[in-house]
């Protein structure tokens, strides 16, 4: 995995479908030097609807075959059109690694919204509201992220 030049924490899951004429077809990844060439790491392989219980490096890459990867934010970019290898990629939903880094902020934030409830100074509404965009403003959480978290169907 440390062919792979994207930083750790923009990794994404990704699947792509290889095409019935791409290079990789009838070689293993390993042969296809997969994580140099593509700059991402094959995590499995699902053919026909089941995946291949062998080690990804080992199987022999056929036409229709989906791989389960892991690649940086670039490598959609770069693959979509590179060389006709994939007939459809798609990066899996809500697949970025957690950010470790801003926990403890989060957390401090939240444990001082509940110390200023707990001593009166607010109401719970206006001290999670604050807190809210107190961690937007740090880059704790993005708007879309705020937006997706609230139940509008209240």
């Amino acid at each position: 995995v440390k062919k792979i030049n994207e930083k750790v924490y923009d990794r994404r899951l990704v699947q792509a479908v290889i095409a019935r004429r791409a290079k990789l077809v009838g070689k293993t990844v390993k042969e296809a030097k997969f994580r140099t060439r593509y700059g991402a790491a094959v995590i499995s392989v699902h053919r026909e609807g089941k995946r291949v219980q062998e080690h990804p490096g080992k199987i022999k890459l056929q036409a229709g075959d989906v791989l389960l990867l892991e690649a940086g934010p670039s490598f959609l970019k770069q693959n979509a059109d590179k060389d006709n290898s994939f007939s459809l990629l798609s990066e899996v939903e809500d697949s970025a690694p957690p950010r470790l880094k801003l926990l403890i902020p989060a957390l401090l934030l939240s444990v001082a919204m509940l110390a200023v409830y707990t001593a009166g100074v607010a109401s719970l509404l206006v001290c999670a509201l604050v807190a809210s965009m107190l961690m937007v403003a740090s880059g704790i959480l993005s708007q879309q992220e705020v937006r997706d978290a609230i139940n509008w169907e209240i």
